[in-house]
């Protein structure tokens, strides 16, 4: 009985993710009697382990700048080289101080706080516990820096801030007491735009969480026909930039941003759905061999648009951005469209109101990703350029088959898969369309961040765009990787 509802929640994940309107649907269609065998399967030990490793309570036992907490549960074990703390999915990983099988205790630094409600989550090994959280108040935010310290209205500005709240939606920014949109929040960062109908002058920007705020910022506003860093809308007036000083740490609530209305070909449309919209794919190399000849995958982005995504039953459509990779069947064998076609992979997902993308996929850590930089004409009549930043973790829903979602057996030594991958894709060549945008031509750079086994550069690869994710081209053969 326990197996039978470990793999129904898993194909429930499955599920879930299908409401996207991405191709995952290509992973799971398989025969019935495929997913008859995955329910008689039983539990493997990791999924054991992993249900019985659960936080039932968090408290803070030193307050201060960084606070001592005490994690009390169960399943933790008794090595503090195997158990690691993640605060808020931010990716950092703290070491505890002591660990008992029902108790962790963790030295919590300053940077990785927020004020209101922490959340908080114990890995043993790759397995994680439930998410917690915890109540913390810091002191007043600190603006420390601005990037770039002056620029155009329209422009992109981020904020080095300190004593940020844990809810982006609780940091206020106000430029001249003006309340501005927070674009993205990460940790210590984040991004506003400043309105484009303030004039060019001298400005102060304040943060605001809470009852308290920072002390205000000096900044200056340029003319229009001034020229000075980029942030936002430079250069050009028909130009959109953004440039994020920090990569690692972007969000796509740029993107997400963009509705400025357009006329393309004679039709009206949005700048996001005229430069982004559809799904694009393209074949890459990855960094090793099969067979004496470098392996292949598939990478698909797909830019969409759905209703109830992810569990937001208000019937809104929401934007969103998946991800995936898919490797051969068997990736110890060369890829073949009908004999060995591309089959499982590493995804990433990010939607409007989630635009970093904390969406955990598997109990390794989370999907996260964002935009490094754009450059598009605001007229969507000329072509445009990105780079985008995914980190794709694989799926951990249990064992499918030999080779597929099951990740500990597929591939040999040189070939295993990888569980969290960091792609950067560098598109050079964007042509606005409607009812699709069209990618042609980027540098896509494959890094397989846990394993090593390198990276793999893909130069030049050419894009494949549909308007349906069902109407794939017969493209490198892909009309037949169902």
């Amino acid at each position: 009985m326990k197996a039978n509802k470990y793999y129904v929640l898993s194909l429930a994940v499955l599920v879930t993710l299908l409401t996207i309107g991405s191709n995952l649907e290509l992973a799971i269609a398989q025969t019935s009697n495929e997913i008859d065998d995955l329910a008689k399967t039983s539990i493997s030990p990791q999924a054991q382990a992993q249900a019985n490793l659960q936080i039932t309570s968090v408290n803070v036992v030193e307050s201060g700048d960084n606070p001592l907490v005490q994690i009390t549960g169960s399943g933790f074990g008794k090595s503090p080289n195997q158990v690691k703390v993640m605060l808020n999915d931010n990716g950092v990983l703290l070491t505890p101080q002591q660990v008992k099988n029902k108790k962790v205790i963790v030295q919590v630094p300053n940077a990785t706080l927020c004020s209101g409600q922490v959340r908080i989550r114990v890995i043993v090994n790759t397995t994680s516990s439930n998410t917690a959280t915890f109540s913390y108040q810091k002191s007043a935010p600190i603006i420390y820096t601005l990037t770039p310290v002056h620029a155009k209205a329209g422009s992109v500005i981020e904020l080095k801030a300190d004593n940020l709240a844990c809810d982006a939606a609780n940091n206020l920014v106000t430029v001249n007491d003006t309340l501005v949109p927070v674009l993205a929040v990460n940790m210590d960062k984040l991004t506003i735009r400043i309105p484009e109908s303030f004039i060019a002058g001298k400005v102060k920007l304040r943060l605001t969480v809470g009852s308290q705020a920072s002390l205000a910022k000096d900044f200056s506003i340029d003319a229009i026909n001034a020229s000075g860093p980029s942030g936002g809308n430079s250069g050009s007036d028909n130009k959109l930039v953004f440039l994020s000083t920090s990569p690692a740490g972007a969000s796509f609530a740029p993107m997400f941003n963009i509705r400025d209305s357009i006329t393309v070909n004679s039709v009206k449309t949005g700048l996001w759905d005229a430069m982004f919209y559809g799904t694009h794919q393209t074949v890459i190399d990855l960094p090793w061999k099969a067979e004496g000849i470098t392996q292949k995958a598939l990478l698909t982005i797909n830019v969409r648009e759905v209703n109830n995504i992810y569990g937001n039953f208000t019937g809104q459509k929401e934007r969103f951005i998946y991800t995936l990779i898919q490797f051969p069947k068997n990736p110890d064998k060369i890829y073949h469209p009908e004999n060995n076609p591309f089959f499982w992979g590493a995804c990433s997902a990010a939607t409007e109101s989630n635009p970093t993308g904390g969406f955990i996929f598997n109990s390794l850590g989370r999907a996260t990703g964002g935009i490094d930089s754009f450059d598009i004409a605001k007229d969507g009549l000329a072509n445009g350029k990105a780079s985008m930043t995914f980190r794709l973790v694989a799926p951990d829903l249990g064992v499918y088959e030999d080779y597929g979602i099951n990740y500990s057996k597929a591939g040999n030594a040189e070939t295993r898969l990888p569980k969290l991958i960091t792609l950067t894709v560098e598109m050079q060549d964007i042509q606005p369309s409607t009812p699709a945008s069209q990618f042609k031509i980027g540098k896509v750079t494959f890094n397989d961040e846990l394993t090593g086994k390198g990276i793999k550069v893909t130069e030049n690869a050419t894009f494949a765009n549909t308007f349906s994710i069902t109407d794939v081209v017969d493209l490198f053969g892909l009309g037949t990787f169902r």
